[in-house]
C-alpha cells in the first residue's frame, strides 16, 4: 500500500528487491522507482539526487502509474468483475 501511496504523490520508490509480490509486482526498476539490494540503497540514492532530470521524468511516471493502474475507479471496476465472475460462472 505504501508503494502504491508514494507512487500516487509522484515520489519514485526505493525498494529492496523480493522473490515475488510486494514492490516488485508495482515499481518498474528505472522508470518509476528502483527494485535494488540492501547493500546498494545508499548508492541508489545519491545516484537519484546526482539526476534530476532524470527523476522529474520518473516522479511523472510514478503519478502516471498511479493514477492509470491504482486509482479507485480502476480498482472497484476490478473488484466488481473478479465478484460477477465468481458469482455469476
Amino acid at each position: 500500500m505504501v508503494v502504491v501511496e508514494s507512487l500516487a504523490c509522484g515520489t519514485p520508490v526505493v525498494a529492496l528487491k523480493a522473490e515475488g509480490g510486494g514492490p516488485n509486482e508495482i515499481v518498474t526498476h528505472g522508470e518509476d522507482g528502483f527494485l535494488v539490494h540492501a547493500d546498494q540503497i545508499g548508492r541508489t540514492l545519491l545516484q537519484a539526487l546526482e539526476q534530476p532530470e532524470a527523476m522529474a521524468r520518473m516522479r511523472l511516471a510514478a503519478r502516471r502509474k498511479a493514477v492509470e493502474q491504482y486509482s479507485i475507479g480502476v480498482t472497484q471496476s476490478a473488484f466488481f468483475d473478479i465478484v460477477s465472475e465468481a458469482t455469476h460462472p
